[in-house]
C-alpha cells in the first residue's frame, strides 16, 4: 500500500504516436500493475491536440486538470472537465480532443468483452449512493458508494464513495486505486500510517490489511480490479 502526493515528482514517459503524427506528444506514468498483468493504472497528460481514438481494452479515468472531449463517430460529443469521470469501454471509438492541457488518472483492463459506449459522469451529477456495509454514516450527510461502471464479468469497476467521520478495517480481495477529491484520511497498517489529502492517490493491492480512518467529510473516486 502506498500514497502518492499530488505534488510528487514523476519520471514521465512519452506516449508513442502513429507514424506521421506530428502533433504534440502526450506523456504518462505507470503507477500500478496487477499480479496477472491485466490491469494497469497511472497518470496521463497531454497538451492541446486531437486525434483518432480506438479502445482495444476497457478504459476509465477521472480528469484532474483541463477539458477533454471524445467525439463519437455519429458526432455526439462527450465533454469531461476537472473531477468528471470518463468511461470508454472496449470497442468505443471516434476522436479524442484535448480542448486545453489535460491531466488525468486512468485505469485500463485487458479484456475480450466488447461493450462500446463512451459516457461522462459530471462532477456533482446526482448519483444513487447505496450504503456500504460496515460504513457508519452521519444521518445528516449523504454517504455510501455509487458504482459508475462495471464490466460484464464484474472484475473491473469504478465509482465514487463519500461519507463523514468513519473508521473501517480494510482487507480487500481486489486491487484498488483511489483519488481523494475531498477530506483528510489516515490509513494505518502494521508498518506505517499514511496521511492522504485532496489530490493524493492511494494504491491498495489485493490482500493489503489496514484501518481506513476519515478525519472529515470525504469523497473519493475509485477503480477496482479483481483478477482471476
Amino acid at each position: 500500500m502506498r500514497a502518492i502526493r499530488s505534488d510528487a515528482e514523476h519520471e514521465w514517459r512519452e506516449v508513442p504516436r502513429p507514424e506521421g503524427d506530428d502533433t504534440p506528444p502526450g506523456e504518462d506514468i505507470l503507477l500500478f500493475e496487477s499480479a496477472d498483468g491485466k490491469f494497469t493504472a497511472g497518470l496521463w497528460r497531454r497538451p492541446v491536440r486531437q486525434g483518432a481514438m480506438t479502445c482495444p481494452d476497457h478504459w476509465v479515468s477521472i480528469v484532474i486538470e483541463g477539458i477533454a472531449e471524445v467525439v463519437d463517430p455519429d458526432g455526439t460529443v462527450h465533454r469531461a472537465m476537472s473531477e468528471d469521470v470518463l468511461v470508454t469501454p472496449r470497442g468505443s471509438g471516434g476522436t479524442w480532443r484535448c480542448v486545453t492541457d489535460v491531466k488525468k488518472l486512468w485505469g485500463i483492463c485487458e479484456t475480450d468483452e466488447v461493450a462500446p459506449g463512451t459516457f461522462v459522469v459530471e462532477s456533482g451529477q446526482p448519483l444513487i449512493f447505496n450504503e456500504t456495509p460496515g460504513l457508519a454514516l452521519e444521518t445528516a450527510l449523504p454517504g455510501g458508494e455509487a458504482v459508475v461502471w462495471r464490466s460484464g464479468d464484474g472484475s473491473f469497476a469504478c465509482g465514487l464513495r463519500m461519507g463523514s467521520l468513519w473508521e473501517d478495517r480494510m482487507a480487500p480481495a481486489h486491487d484498488e486505486i483511489a483519488y481523494l477529491l475531498e477530506g483528510d484520511v489516515e490509513v494505518e497498517s502494521e508498518r506505517e500510517v499514511l496521511k492522504v489529502e485532496p489530490g493524493d492517490l492511494l494504491i491498495t493491492p489485493a490482500g493489503a490489511e489496514a484501518v481506513w480512518r476519515c478525519l472529515s467529510t470525504v469523497r473519493k473516486f475509485w477503480v477496482t480490479y479483481k483478477g482471476s
